[in-house]
């Protein structure tokens, strides 16, 4: 039920949106943000829950590495 109040509401925004003056930078911001929240609630997004990119091991052990090589003996 809840999913379906959303999506009445995202086609309101796209109504809206499509309405809406080309030169009104603002209003046209606010629908998109609206929009983007929607979508987000849609699908149940939680940014608390996203999991993290893979930590970037430590890459200067690895370049000491290999200035030793490039050095001449």
């Amino acid at each position: 039920m809840e999913q379906q109040i959303i999506r009445q509401q995202l086609d309101t925004l796209q109504k809206e949106w499509h309405t809406t003056d080309w030169d009104d930078f603002e209003r046209r911001t606010s629908i998109m943000k609206q929009r983007i929240f929607l979508m987000q609630k849609l699908i149940n997004w939680d940014p608390r829950h996203v999991e993290p990119k893979a930590v970037a091991k430590d890459t200067r052990s690895d370049l000491d590495d290999l200035r030793r090589k490039l050095v001449p003996r």
